[in-house]
């Protein structure tokens, strides 16, 4: 099998062959021919057996070569950004904070974006939410993407914290 190598995937795509000197060589892929000896499909996670086979003739007994094949889930890869950083940020209280969402590995699909645990935005990669914090506290803002056929689960976070720095502005203080 030779590896094919695309933008932001990592996917084989199978080049089965046999060649016999003496005999017609027939290709099968889980016991269905290859006709032509021409396969170019992508194959979905799962277990896979080639099959090379030179059939007997009067001079030749018939010969079968087989190689098993193992696809497995491709880790995805996301990112979260928080005012265009990759980290964790600490803000005044009455700010608003963009959040950004990117699939970086994985196939089309829809990412979310989380706030503690409730949906603020869903959708194809990139997807942006910007909230304006008036509430004092730490906010874990989360960005997720569920595993398909061929991709794994990811998700990444970071945290929000709202502080405030503004000193309170006291008046009418007599002295006691």
């Amino acid at each position: 099998l030779k590896p094919y190598f695309s933008p932001n995937t990592y996917t084989f795509l199978p080049f089965p062959s046999a060649v016999s000197e003496n005999n017609t060589v027939a290709v099968f892929q889980n016991n269905t021919a290859i006709t032509n000896n021409i396969f170019g499909s992508i194959l979905a996670v799962g277990h896979y057996n080639f099959s090379g086979v030179a059939e007997s003739n009067q001079n030749f007994t018939r010969v079968q070569t087989n190689r098993l094949v193992t696809v497995t889930q491709i880790p995805s890869i996301v990112n979260l950004s928080l005012n265009n950083q990759d980290n964790g940020i600490t803000v005044e209280a009455g700010t608003s904070v963009n959040h950004t969402g990117y699939l970086l590995v994985g196939s089309q699909g829809n990412i979310q974006l989380w706030s503690n645990g409730t949906l603020m935005n869903n959708g194809t990669s990139p997807i942006t939410n910007t909230t304006f914090y008036n509430s004092l506290g730490h906010f874990n803002i989360t960005v997720t993407y569920q595993a398909t056929q061929n991709y794994s689960s990811s998700m990444e976070n970071h945290t929000i914290i709202i502080i405030e720095t503004t000193p309170p502005n006291v008046t009418g203080l007599l002295p006691i």
